[in-house]
């Protein structure tokens, strides 16, 4: 609760000095208290176009609201990208037009914001198709798949949105394994598995090393899906 309060306190002050901030940060500022943005005005920003790999989606619930987080890796860029939908009712669907597995060739608008990941798909340039073999993220401080490089995205981004909820990860070679009554994702290092239902994981990964697209959050990861030479696996 306390670190809640430091968050919104955070929030507070920020927006009472919202014309100091650099751009991106306002905006990020902006979108955290409530500002709206209008799809029509997102669309009209310059896209950034790129064969988008669809590499998981995770659905959260809760009384009043649905909501879907498809997460999007550019082939070319090595960009992270987030399309978020939402349904207010179990007779609405949710945006099912992404599927986890399969790549298009189309312009990603992103929202205004410091960590730019949030984006709306515009204009898509043929139909999707299979992939064929995973990108990789960008090369950083640490080679590609490992934890160090995953820790150092996290970093970077929540220097640059302090609210950030959750960044995309890749984890290359990692196992799902029990330690007390909490569950660890173990490979060049461990990281607390986060999730009531673990299961999906064990069961995929069948006591092995498996690559697997993860939310790192400050507490841990979410898994979202297991990745393998021909397939992506929803958890």
């Amino acid at each position: 609760m306390l670190a809640e309060y430091g968050m919104l306190r955070l929030l507070v002050r920020a927006h009472r000095r919202i014309s100091e901030l650099p751009a991106p940060l306002a905006a990020t500022v902006k979108a955290q208290v409530g500002y709206p943005v209008s799809r029509e005005d997102v669309l009209a920003t310059a896209p950034v176009t790129d064969t988008w790999q669809v590499l998981g989606w995770r659905d959260t619930e809760d009384p009043r609201l649905r909501t879907r987080r498809a997460w999007l890796l550019g082939k070319q860029t090595g960009r992270p990208a987030l399309v978020l939908s939402y349904a207010a009712s179990v007779q609405q669907s949710l945006d099912a037009s992404l599927i986890p597995g399969e790549e298009v060739r189309a312009d990603a608008h992103f929202y205004p914001g410091a960590e730019g990941l949030r984006v709306l798909i515009g204009e898509r340039h043929g139909e999707p198709q299979r992939i064929s073999e995973i990108a990789a993220m960008p090369p950083g401080p640490a080679p590609p798949g490992t934890m160090a490089q995953a820790a150092s995205q996290w970093a970077a981004g929540l220097a640059a949105n302090p609210w950030l909820e959750a960044w995309p990860v890749l984890l290359a070679g990692v196992t799902p394994v029990r330690h007390d009554d909490d569950w660890t994702l173990v490979g060049d290092g461990t990281v607390r598995l986060l999730g009531a239902d673990p299961w999906p994981l064990v069961a995929v990964s069948g006591g092995h090393p498996v690559d697997v697209l993860a939310e790192w959050t400050a507490t841990g990861v979410r898994a979202v899906s297991v990745l393998t030479e021909t397939a992506v696996i929803r958890l």
